[in-house]
């Protein structure tokens, strides 16, 4: 009866402990076109997890177009980073930057709200695409 106890209260602690490791969000620090994107986790720990340069920007569209899902199948073997909210009511803020990082050509997904879209529209003007 102990170790069904035991077992049951750890299993708690262990749920309960990975549902707060899953409270995260992206940060986006760009300067001169150069990425660094930044995991908060629980609004206090900060890691950076990835990384560009303005060179290593091919293309720019947005997420919820036509093009994106016909650029999506052609690619299907593309390595795809996602750092957005992942919540689909801001989806029509989702773009896909199409970079080549370390010699490789993938997709990295950015959530960008209109003040950050107006100064990465001026940057990488000739990238965007509709």
């Amino acid at each position: 009866g102990s170790i069904g106890l035991s077992v049951l209260v750890l299993g708690i602690v262990l749920y309960v402990c990975a549902g707060n490791a899953q409270r995260y969000e992206y940060e986006y620090e760009i300067t001169n076109g150069d990425c660094d994107i930044s995991r908060i986790t629980n609004q206090t720990s900060r890691k950076n997890v990835y990384s560009f340069v303005e060179g290593d920007v091919k293309r720019i569209m947005l997420v919820d177009s036509d093009k994106f899902r016909n650029e999506k199948q052609v690619s299907a073997n593309m390595v795809t980073r996602n750092f957005t909210s992942r919540n689909a009511a801001y989806k029509e803020e989702w773009y896909a930057f199409f970079v080549n990082h370390n010699g490789e050509d993938e997709i990295v997904l950015l959530e960008l709200k209109e003040k950050a879209l107006e100064q990465l529209k001026g940057k990488y003007k000739l990238l965007f695409e509709n």
